[in-house]
């Protein structure tokens, strides 16, 4: 077993195509609640206004190029052009994972401002900074839970909400009720076909690739909190699969 931590982005390893390890994971604060300070006309103090969301935060890396990486001979220019080519093709939100945390993963991208391969081809070390989403999403909650009976109680393990991807395998009028510690929840659907998705965090309702956001008439989407979750239908359903996103901060 290897005894030492490596970092793997957009399911590219970064030792293993690199020779890349983590010399240190720097600790970061939580991430920081989005508020705005209102101040008010005859009042003392500021009105705080929460609007609801987290904002992202920095994960930085110390990373140095492994000596016996290439059979002890590697090229650090090489490296380095592999490793930015990596991480800077594309300036999209990707899974970030690392040895410090088995079992869960960041969305991140990358696009720091360091000269990658200066850094490395002079000292063989180099920082990285990776710009996180809030939340880490844990593994086990990407698992598909199918549901065959209404009703049905899931359990969010976790300490914070989460925002499911809810598929329906019936058609017609359906009605879903999610019953929790927020109270109910309910998403109505009318003319709908099998295999209709409604994603709560991408706040759409899809089938196949065309929007069905008409079709939904309410306008909060699914939500499970900390604890059990009951969820119910009404309608022409034989089953729902849920993947529930359970997350942390």
């Amino acid at each position: 077993m290897r005894d030492f931590k490596t970092i793997t982005f957009n399911d590219r390893n970064l030792f293993e195509e690199c020779g890349l390890i983590v010399q240190e994971k720097k600790a970061f604060s939580a991430p920081a609640r989005d508020v705005t300070s209102q101040p008010v006309p005859g009042r003392s103090g500021n009105l705080i206004l929460d609007n609801g969301r987290y904002e992202n935060r920095q994960q930085p890396y110390t990373c140095a190029i492994t000596p016996w990486h290439a059979d002890g001979n590697v090229d650090l220019a090489a490296a380095a052009g592999r490793l930015k080519s990596i991480l800077m093709r594309d300036s999209n939100y990707f899974e970030l994972r690392d040895d410090y945390t088995p079992g869960a993963f960041y969305r991140a991208s990358y696009h720091s401002a360091l000269d990658i391969e200066e850094i490395l081809t002079q000292t063989g070390k180099v920082p990285l900074m990776f710009d996180c989403e809030p939340y880490m999403l844990m593994d086990i909650g990407q698992q598909p839970i199918n549901v065959t009976a209404s009703p049905t109680t899931i359990v969010n393990p976790e300490e914070y909400s989460s925002l499911p991807k809810i598929t329906i395998f019936g058609s017609g009028d359906v009605d879903i009720t999610i019953t929790n510690s927020a109270g109910n929840n309910a998403v109505h659907l009318v003319g709908i076909a099998s295999g209709t998705v409604i994603d709560s965090e991408l706040m759409e309702a899809f089938q196949g690739d065309a929007s069905v956001n008409s079709k939904m008439l309410t306008p909060d989407f699914p939500v499970f909190t900390p604890g059990g979750n009951m969820v119910q239908w009404t309608g022409n359903v034989q089953k729902l699969e849920i993947i529930p996103r359970w997350r942390r901060l």
